[in-house]
């Protein structure tokens, strides 16, 4: 079965956090940050009142206190509502 969000809600997949510094350092788990940027693998239907803009497919940026993680099936997504998102970044 494929996950199906409801309303105004995003499944993203998140970026993996960098775990080196650009000198070669190694960060520590405890340290890492906060993934707040990743590529939408379902959307929702939207509602009469606010239909969805953002397509599956699409890289977008959101609020660091935004969301919630879960994992299904093995894979690790971020549930996020359409209005946190901050940005996205589309191919022209």
């Amino acid at each position: 079965m494929k996950p199906q969000p409801t309303g105004t809600r995003l499944l993203v997949i998140p970026e993996k956090p960098k775990e080196e510094t650009e000198s070669g350092l190694l960060i520590p788990k405890q340290a890492l940050e906060k993934p707040q940027r990743g590529i939408v693998a379902f959307a929702g239907p939207g509602t009469p009142d606010e239909p969805i803009e953002i397509l599956v497919g699409m890289t977008v940026v959101y609020g660091v206190n935004s969301g919630r993680s879960i994992t299904e099936d093995g894979h690790e997504y971020v549930i996020v509502k359409q209005s946190d998102v901050l940005y996205y970044l589309k191919d022209e």
